[in-house]
């Protein structure tokens, strides 16, 4: 694999450290990724390891840090950070355009897609009507699609976030 990455950023407190941010800003591109692809069993083999395929991630973090109390034995600061990371496939092997990562019950699988988020989830779905699922009247059950290939969502989430309390009295410190 190879891997080239681009980061800027921007780090600055303020109020004697009182206050603070921590912006990064990144692109990655990871290309020849190693990937068993499939061939003949005819050949005495079942699959063939392959250098393939470019996946670009860009993305943002950005973490605050505030000290609302600062005495001689106790501080309270407090963190929240954010991040979000968009990434993409960019190219496969040539001639596919799917490469399955994982197949599970139900007939759900996870797939690297060229031109779609890395981490596809693809399935068998639910017949909709003006954005409402539609019932069988016989058995009153949903009507599920015929084609288990529709696009169920991705593994990765849009953002993530959290945020860390930290008091500390004396030379013990408790956070969470």
């Amino acid at each position: 694999e190879k891997t080239n990455s681009l980061e800027t950023g921007l780090e600055m407190y303020f109020l004697n450290r009182r206050a603070g941010f921590d912006l990064a800003l990144y692109k990655t591109n990871t290309t020849n990724q190693i990937l068993p692809l499939a061939v003949s069993t005819a050949s005495g083999y079942a699959y063939k390891n392959i250098n393939a395929g470019e996946i670009e991630n860009k993305g943002i973090e950005l973490a605050f840090t505030f000290v609302p109390v600062k005495k001689a034995n106790f501080s309270w600061e407090i963190d929240l950070n954010w991040s979000k990371n968009v990434n993409k496939v960019i190219s496969l092997y040539p001639g596919i355009d799917n490469y399955q990562l994982g197949s599970f019950q139900g007939g759900v699988s996870v797939n690297a897609k060229v031109g779609q988020p890395y981490g596809m989830l693809e399935g068998i779905d639910y017949t909709y009507l003006n954005g409402q699922r539609v019932v069988d009247p016989a058995n009153g059950r949903y009507i599920k699609t015929s084609t288990s290939n529709n696009d169920l969502g991705k593994v990765a989430p849009d953002w993530k976030g959290g945020i860390v309390n930290a008091f500390t009295y004396k030379n013990w410190k408790l956070s969470f």
